[in-house]
């Protein structure tokens, strides 16, 4: 085998062959700042609840009400 058989084979050959992996993968960029909540901390137990049941009701509501969604208006077990 000549030299130039033996080039044009390797050439081939690389030309062929896939990219090499990355050894690692790049570095995530840092996440932005999450924002703070808009409202401010509760100071009493009472106060809490009230916020829970609150955000509750009003979750329930929005599921309940029939559309696209949830077209038979059904809260819970769908079966």
């Amino acid at each position: 085998m000549d030299a130039a058989a033996f080039l044009f084979g390797y050439a081939a050959a690389q030309a062929c062959a896939p990219p090499p992996a990355p050894s690692r993968p790049a570095p995530r960029a840092p996440e932005p700042p999450r924002p703070s909540i808009p409202w401010p901390p509760c100071k009493t137990a009472e106060e809490a609840i009230a916020r829970i049941e609150f955000f509750h009701d009003s979750m329930v509501r929005s599921l309940s009400r029939p559309g696209i969604v949830n077209p038979g208006g059904k809260v819970g077990n769908l079966d």
